[in-house]
C-alpha cells in the first residue's frame, strides 16, 4: 500500500469521532442543567433583605371630651335658667267702691284694687271694708300662685239661719229658722207648722229683749212667736240685726246679689 492510499484514511476516522464528542458534551450540558434546576427547585426561596427596626411609641388611648355648644358669631352664648315653681301666694283684690280698706289677718294691706305678693301660703282672714256699707269678712285659703277676690260692697246678700222654737197657743216644736232675699222660712223637726213670708210682706218683725222673744207677723196674716233653745236673746237679735240690714238696703235701691 502506498503512502497516498493510507491519508484519505485518517481523514475518515477523524471525521467518524466528531459526532461522538459533540453527543457527550450535549449529554453533559444537559445533566448539569437538570442537576441546577433540581437544586433549586428543593431549596427555599431566598428572604428579602431585612430592614432596620426602629422603635415607635404605644399609641396613647383618645381622650373623650362632650361636644361644647356652639356659639353664634354674633354675641355671646346664653343660657336660660328654668322657670321654678312658684311657692308664695298673691292676693289680689277688688271692690265695686274703689278705695275700700284692706286687712290681711289684721295687717293692713292697702287700699282697693290692690295686689298683694309674697304671701305665705295657708289660711288667712281677710277684711275690707269701706265707709257707708258694712264691712266684708271671709276666711281664706291660699295656695301658691295667684287669688282674686272681687268685693260687692252695693250688692245685698243675706243667708243666715238659727234654732228657735216656735210657741203655739198650746205647746211648742223646734226647728230651723232661715232669712234669705227670698224671704224668712221655718222649717220644723216635726209637724207642719212650718211657713215661708216673703220680705216684702213682713208686717211685724222684732225683738223683745227682756222676754227673749222674736216676733213675726205676717201683713194681714198670723203671727209667729220664737225663742232660743238655751234661753240666749243674743242669737235671735243677731238673725234680727241681719234681716233687718237687708230689708234697708233693698229699700234704699241697693241691687239684690244674684
Amino acid at each position: 500500500m502506498s503512502l497516498f492510499e493510507e491519508e484519505p484514511m485518517a481523514q475518515t476516522q477523524e471525521k467518524s469521532k466528531a459526532p461522538t464528542i459533540a453527543l457527550i458534551v450535549i449529554m453533559t450540558v444537559a445533566v448539569a442543567a437538570g442537576a441546577w434546576y433540581w437544586t433549586q427547585k428543593g431549596s427555599p426561596p431566598p428572604e428579602p433583605p431585612r430592614q432596620a427596626h426602629t422603635h415607635r411609641p404605644a399609641a396613647e388611648a383618645p381622650v373623650y371630651q362632650p361636644a361644647m355648644p356652639s356659639v353664634p358669631s354674633t354675641g355671646t352664648l346664653t343660657i336660660a335658667p328654668r322657670p321654678s315653681s312658684p311657692t308664695a301666694a298673691t292676693l289680689h283684690v277688688e271692690s265695686d267702691i274703689p278705695g275700700a280698706s284692706v286687712f290681711l289677718d289684721r295687717a293692713y294691706l292697702g287700699t282697693t284694687p290692690i295686689t298683694e305678693k309674697n304671701i305665705a301660703p295657708g289660711t288667712h282672714q281677710l277684711n275690707v271694708s269701706v265707709s257707708g256699707y258694712e264691712g266684708h269678712a271671709e276666711e281664706i285659703e291660699l295656695q301658691p300662685g295667684t287669688r282674686d277676690i272681687d268685693v260687692r260692697f252695693r250688692e245685698v246678700t243675706l243667708n243666715t239661719s238659727i234654732t228657735a222654737i216656735h210657741k203655739h197657743a198650746f205647746g211648742s216644736c223646734q226647728g230651723r229658722l232661715t232669712a234669705t232675699l227670698q224671704g224668712l222660712k221655718y222649717e220644723p223637726s216635726k209637724g207642719n207648722d212650718g211657713f215661708i213670708i216673703p220680705l216684702g210682706e213682713l208686717e211685724r218683725f222684732d225683738v223683745d229683749y227682756p222676754k227673749k222673744i222674736l216676733r213675726i207677723k205676717r201683713r194681714g196674716g198670723k203671727s209667729y212667736d220664737f225663742t232660743d233653745p238655751e234661753g240666749n236673746a243674743d242669737r235671735l237679735y243677731v238673725y234680727y240685726q241681719e234681716v233687718t240690714k237687708a230689708r234697708d238696703r233693698l229699700a234704699k235701691g241697693d241691687p239684690a246679689a244674684n
